[in-house]
């Protein structure tokens, strides 16, 4: 009896092609998404589109771009015998970001760990899209078998604040997709917050301003808006005033004690994407 170690007639092997390689580029940023999130083939034609109602949905959650990259694999472990090497446990990549975020950021990052955001889309300089594909042909996330968040490092003289977030995947394969858009320009979403001017009766000032940058914005619509009662009903016979100059919104209405003012859901400005944070709360007068 011949017996052949190396291998055996159970194995399908796959064509290796010629000597020059297509190689993909570094990637540039990550996008998490849910376990149950995908991209059907038509729909990954028009990649953009379903992405950007992901990113309404809150399936997928685009990450600030990457400072720093490096590989965060485990070698497989291996038995050394006299005559044969034995794997005892395969290897698992990984990959290791540096991403240069603020302190808000970061408190954001932790939120997502031990979370429903199980996959990962990664993102190269060339908007190649590293994914998998299940058995139906479907778009999905890398699944990752672990999603690790670091300390964040404060800044220094010669650095800027930055963490490192690892990942490991359930595979080590992985497909390439290449689509006619740019994924790695896609944002999260921002918050907002209401900042009270004035409140009344029968008027409600406020301004809108977004967390991150510091800016206020002028564009949200007055139907984007509601306010409540106690019994969480919509207070009716809302007023569309215009947005003033110094970007004071004015909602007119009949108004009482406990009534609240807050952003009804995300909200897609074109531009980017915002959710409100907090409410007004209408006082006793």
């Amino acid at each position: 009896m011949v017996r052949n170690e190396i291998g055996g007639n159970t194995t399908t092997t796959k064509n290796i092609g010629g000597k020059k390689q297509r190689l993909e580029a570094p990637v540039k940023t990550i996008i998490l998404a849910k376990d149950d999130q995908y991209f059907t083939p038509e729909q990954f034609k028009n990649v953009m589109e379903h992405w950007k109602n992901g990113i309404l949905n809150k399936s997928l959650i685009p990450f600030p771009n990457i400072e720093g990259l490096e590989a965060n694999n485990t070698d497989a472990q291996i038995k050394e015998g006299r005559y044969t090497d034995y794997e005892l446990k395969t290897a698992v990549s990984g990959a290791k970001y540096r991403f240069d975020i603020s302190n808000t950021t970061y408190e954001a990052f932790l939120s997502y760990k031990n979370s429903q955001y199980t996959r990962v889309y990664e993102i190269t300089d060339l908007d190649e899209v590293l994914c998998d594909i299940d058995e139906k042909g479907n778009v999905k996330g890398r699944k990752m078998s672990s999603f690790l968040i670091g300390n964040r490092n404060q800044a220094t003289d010669s650095e800027v604040p930055f963490v490192d977030v690892s990942i490991k995947y359930e595979n080590n394969t992985h497909s390439i997709l290449t689509t006619d858009g740019e994924p790695s320009d896609l944002e999260g979403i921002y918050d907002v917050l209401l900042e009270e001017v004035s409140v009344s009766p029968t008027s409600i000032k406020f301004k809108v301003k977004n967390v991150s940058t510091g800016s206020y914005i002028s564009q949200i619509a007055y139907d984007k808006f509601k306010v409540l009662d106690n019994d969480g009903a919509i207070v009716g016979g809302l007023g569309n005033v215009p947005v003033s100059p110094d970007y004071v919104y004015e909602i007119n209405g009949a108004f009482g004690p406990g009534n609240r003012l807050s952003i009804d859901g995300v909200v897609d400005l074109t531009e980017v994407v915002v959710e409100g944070v907090n409410e007004i709360k209408i006082p006793s007068f």
